[in-house]
């Protein structure tokens, strides 16, 4: 009986943390922090700004189909999923995904791996686009607080209001930026960590927290720069 009302009470807390919304600005006085897949938490230096979104669902479509397998190495599947009701293409999703994904200067060129979208149920690893409120959930017990992204047990969670607006810090268009949190996310799932940045004018490393400052970096959204 115990057991049952232990479920049943982390049911109607986790319906509540999802209705509740969590799109406005981090409440007390530590700042905002971007989690890594390994459950470390890294302070940051500021905010992100925060954009009210659409309401969360916790339902995602998989993007259908898939693609050849791009690179060299070990072979890596990942899916790529999109939360209903969000007003985001699960299609459209896919393909930045992927075009970030199989592009040179990415990870299948730093780490020397093979990657390939499926949607057969055989993914190695799962990318979602979600509204900050189901980002916030499904990156428990990592910190998010309505603002950024996280990578945690083999899923990347791409924060909507990041996706539609970038952050101001990287001075990185929103395409580029979209390629940056790409490319973060998934360089913590193959298991890289936060770094900081090497020097000045250096282009900024894509496992530096950009979102919230590039110190005295040059902007860079992937992990092999020109």
């Amino acid at each position: 009986m115990l057991a049952l009302l232990g479920v049943g009470l982390i049911t109607v807390i986790a319906m509540i943390a999802l209705s509740s919304g969590g799109t406005g600005p981090p409440t007390g006085n530590s700042p905002a922090r971007q989690s890594t897949s390994g459950g470390a938490l890294s302070p940051s230096t500021g905010q992100p700004a925060a954009t009210t979104t659409t309401t969360p669902t916790g339902r995602f479509t998989t993007a259908a189909g898939g693609t050849t397998a791009v690179g060299h190495g070990r072979l890596i599947r990942y899916q790529v999923e999109v939360e209903d009701g969000s007003g985001a293409d699960a299609a459209e999703f896919a393909t930045a995904v992927d075009k970030t994904l199989h592009d040179p200067r990415g990870w299948t060129t730093v780490d020397g791996i093979s990657l390939q979208r499926v949607s057969d149920g055989t993914a190695d690893y799962t990318l979602r686009l979600a509204t900050p409120a189901t980002t916030d959930l499904l990156c428990l017990p990592l910190t998010t607080e309505g603002q950024v992204s996280c990578a945690y047990n083999n899923m990347a969670m791409i924060n909507l209001t990041r996706w539609r607006v970038g952050a101001d810090p990287p001075h990185l268009s929103v395409t580029d930026y979209r390629r940056y949190v790409i490319s973060h996310e998934f360089g913590h799932l193959l298991g890289h960590g936060h770094v900081m940045c090497p020097g000045p004018n250096q282009p900024a490393p894509v496992m530096m927290q950009q979102t919230y400052s590039i110190g005295d970096c040059a902007p860079n959204p992937w992990p092999q720069p020109d």
